[in-house]
């Protein structure tokens, strides 16, 4: 991405955990809802599954941004969560005085963030691409499965037309039997949007759909 490439390269701040001036006691102006920062979640992660833990340092730019961030610690390297939260970062905001009174302009601050990982992925075959964020489909985990702590996954097949964002499927294949997947993947992908493959794709579709009961 090349917007987390670009803030990547910019000059870090100087800064140790033990440092006194950093922002301890940050007063936020403006956070993401996390509707709003699910969408960053990187899709190479959410396939892999298991999320990840991410630190950045920052420093407060004297509107409240947070200016020259970079990242000190990721746990799923090369999965795209390091360069997710540099986006994620941008809509963020800080109240010039810190929650002591005082001023943040010009102090690094230390931000972590866990990304958990959407309990429900679908994954698109054919040159076709999910649009839509994840997390929006956590409630289709047949709630049985989900309560006894049971993952599973189910593949559907399905015909489309070039243009068109929706197509309907049927079941080809279920893994375990007798948990729901097959019917929760199959009332799922009605309400998935999906861009068709460029010109020269076919239309048919294979779309497997993920469900991973969280750790307990």
């Amino acid at each position: 991405m090349w917007l987390a490439a670009m803030l990547v390269q910019a000059v870090a701040p100087s800064w140790t955990p033990e440092d006194p001036n950093r922002i301890t006691e940050p007063d936020w102006d403006k956070r993401p809802p996390p509707a709003v920062a699910s969408r960053y979640y990187p899709k190479a992660l959410a396939q892999e599954g298991g999320g990840a833990i991410l630190q950045a340092v920052c420093v407060a730019g004297p509107n409240g941004t947070l200016n020259d961030c970079r990242i000190v610690e990721d746990s799923r390297p090369g999965l795209g969560g390091g360069e997710a939260l540099l986006q994620i970062l941008r809509l963020y905001r800080l109240k010039p005085a810190d929650r002591s009174g005082r001023p943040v302009a010009g102090r690094p601050l230390h931000f972590r963030m866990r990304m958990h990982p959407p309990i429900v992925f679908a994954r698109a075959e054919g040159g076709w691409e999910i649009l839509q964020d994840p997390y929006a489909w956590d409630d289709a985990y047949p709630k049985a499965a989900l309560a006894a702590g049971v993952s599973g996954e189910a593949t559907v097949a399905c015909n489309g037309k070039k243009g068109a964002r929706r197509v309907y499927c049927s079941v080809e294949a279920e893994t375990p039997a007798g948990h729901g997947f097959g019917a929760a993947a199959l009332a799922l992908q009605k309400r998935i949007l999906v861009k068709p493959p460029a010109a020269g794709g076919g239309t048919a579709l294979r779309m497997t759909l993920s469900f991973r009961a969280p750790p307990p």
